[in-house]
């Protein structure tokens, strides 16, 4: 395997961007795949690859920076805005679902919690029993009662 010239390679670290080493692995097999036209031909349009980072270099920027991310999220809340706006009607059916979907949710969450938690407040409550009689009152079926006399 024939490396390309050393200057070439640094210019291709420099100018390469840090978060694509896949770029620097694609030029380098096209250098690879140009050396059997000849060396002179796959080093100048190796060089000529490189050049054509410079631009692509000025727009990816290195270092991700905070305020990168604040902007980032602040250009998504303005896109979502703006489509909330656009679809009133959509938005309006959208937000009744989720809204009726979250009170169902908490009032069944809260309906299990208070059945789960009925009589716990008692020391030893897992020992705890009911008694319940069954009465008949002069029909066929049966009145379930807990109260004892």
């Amino acid at each position: 395997m024939k490396t390309p010239p050393k200057i070439v390679t640094w210019l291709l670290d420099v100018l390469c961007p840090s978060s694509r080493q896949d770029l620097k692995g694609d030029f380098l097999e096209l250098y690879e795949h140009r050396l059997k036209q000849g060396r002179v031909h796959a080093n100048a349009k190796f060089l000529s690859d490189i050049v054509s980072v410079i631009p692509f270099r000025l727009i990816v920027k290195q270092a991700l920076k905070r305020r990168t991310n604040i902007f980032m999220l602040t250009t998504n809340l303005k896109i979502a805005k703006r489509n909330l706006v656009k679809n009133r009607l959509y938005t309006a059916i959208n937000l009744i679902g989720l809204s009726v979907s979250l009170a169902a949710c908490i009032l069944i969450t809260l309906y299990v919690k208070d059945e789960l938690s009925y009589d716990k407040h008692f020391k030893d409550s897992d020992r705890l029993y009911r008694i319940a009689g069954n009465y008949y009152q002069g029909g066929e079926n049966p009145i379930t009662s807990a109260s004892s006399s």
